[in-house]
């Protein structure tokens, strides 16, 4: 009896362990890394792409790349923020070339501070950053394998997985509206979905 109570105190003892944070701090900073090349060549022949998460809305989504030239960054930069409908007061990165000249233009034209959280070509420090890309490869994988589609849409298999992403977590309806996420739920497909008919 003493030793069923002794157990019984033992295991309603709380662990102290780590503390949990929970999510990640909402601000107003746009988080992005580059990948590639990926092969084979998108049917447009991009080779790389490039993954913007902006950290206030949690929205994510890429871009293809056919080369790593900063003129592709400043394009997707702006694609980003018209997707949005604003710009952020800051920009994480890397130190990679392709984040200098023309990209780095705009940020200050823009008055958005860029902060290098790691050194280029090291994406093992780049932790959220890396995720993002980790994502996109994954759905990228997914959706052309079960889809059955050609490896020429990888792009486009990317850019759906980050749609499904922004679906799941919120932020589409953050960014777009009530009335363009319903829309969006009513007629969004599994990617690859072709009708047959037995």
């Amino acid at each position: 009896s003493e030793k069923a109570t002794e157990h019984r105190q033992v295991s309603t003892q709380r662990r102290g362990g780590h503390k949990r944070e929970g999510k990640a701090e909402e601000k107003d900073v746009w988080r992005t890394d580059t990948h590639g090349p990926v092969l084979p060549p998108s049917w447009q022949r991009m080779r790389y792409f490039i993954v913007l998460r902006c950290l206030l809305t949690r929205y994510v989504m890429c871009y293809g790349m056919t080369t790593k030239h900063s003129s592709w960054v400043r394009m997707a930069y702006e694609k980003f923020a018209s997707t949005l409908h604003r710009l952020p007061k800051g920009i994480e990165r890397d130190g990679g070339r392709e984040y200098l000249a023309e990209a780095e233009a705009w940020e200050r034209e823009k008055n958005i501070y860029a902060s290098e959280v790691s050194e280029a070509y090291r994406p093992d420090h780049n932790g959220g950053a890396e995720v993002d890309v980790l994502m996109v490869q994954g759905h990228i994988k997914t959706n052309t394998s079960i889809g059955g589609t050609s490896g020429v849409w990888w792009i486009e298999a990317g850019q759906y997985g980050c749609i499904i992403e922004d679906l799941r977590n919120g932020s589409f309806r953050r960014v777009h509206g009530d009335a363009a996420t319903r829309k969006a739920l009513q007629n969004i497909m599994p990617w690859g979905w072709r009708v047959s008919f037995v």
